[in-house]
């Protein structure tokens, strides 16, 4: 007694066409019986997207499901999930879920997802030709995680100030300001700042770290 569990993520970027917290990503699951017996109680469960969904029951004549294979019928679900700050940073979101079912006699079955995607191949795969058949399928046995590649557009923008006393005269100084702003949509880290004069001593700034839209101010002195 066998149960298949699929699932791919498709990526919605939104308007701007640029990858956004709170852009979405439709999963859709696909539930396989691939047994010689009806199957109850099929439930999903994704800890990462927050579900358990008990989407039925597979018996092998129902007729709302769809031939994959002969033999084969489907059960078809979709669930969305928005996109934090952190799947942005890590540049992906990567999940696996797991299917639970059992027959009339209460003989339970799992599986964990394998991903409809080619290029979710794991390095243990034997499909190293990123390709699928013509049902889909990968063609390989290992259960994939599902994972969707999110752009990770970083982009800054830098404004330098300075103030000096109306009677400056040689040895005087003056003192720079400089404002770091994260103009991109992901989270920057190990900012440096550096002038190429070599006379601007004392850089400093106020955090190395910088999430989207935020801003930095650092100060260095001209002698």
């Amino acid at each position: 007694m066998t149960i298949d569990l699929k699932k791919i993520g498709s990526l919605d970027k939104g308007a701007d066409g640029v990858v956004s917290v709170g852009d979405e990503i439709t999963y859709t699951f696909k539930v396989i019986n691939t047994s010689n017996v009806p199957l109850q109680n099929v439930v999903i469960t994704d800890e990462k997207l927050g579900i358990t969904e008990n989407v039925g029951n597979l018996p092998l004549d129902d007729t709302n499901t769809t031939d994959v294979k002969e033999n084969e019928k489907v059960i078809v679900s979709t669930t969305k999930y928005a996109i934090t700050q952190e799947d942005i940073d890590a540049g992906k979101v990567e999940n696996t879920a797991v299917v639970n079912a059992e027959d009339a006699d209460g003989h339970k079955v799992s599986d964990d997802s394998d991903s409809d995607n080619p290029a979710d191949n794991d390095d243990n795969g034997a499909n190293t030709n990123n390709t699928t058949d013509s049902k889909g399928h990968d063609g390989k046995d290992d259960n994939d995680p599902t994972v969707t590649l999110l752009d990770q557009d970083a982009s800054l923008k830098l404004e330098k100030t300075s103030t000096i006393d109306e009677d400056a005269t040689a040895g005087h100084i003056i003192k720079y300001t400089f404002v770091v702003t994260n103009t991109g949509k992901v989270t920057l880290t190990n900012l440096q700042l550096a002038d190429d004069n070599k006379n601007v001593k004392n850089i400093t700034l106020g955090s190395t770290v910088l999430a989207p839209g935020k801003t930095s101010v650092g100060t260095a002195i001209y002698v």
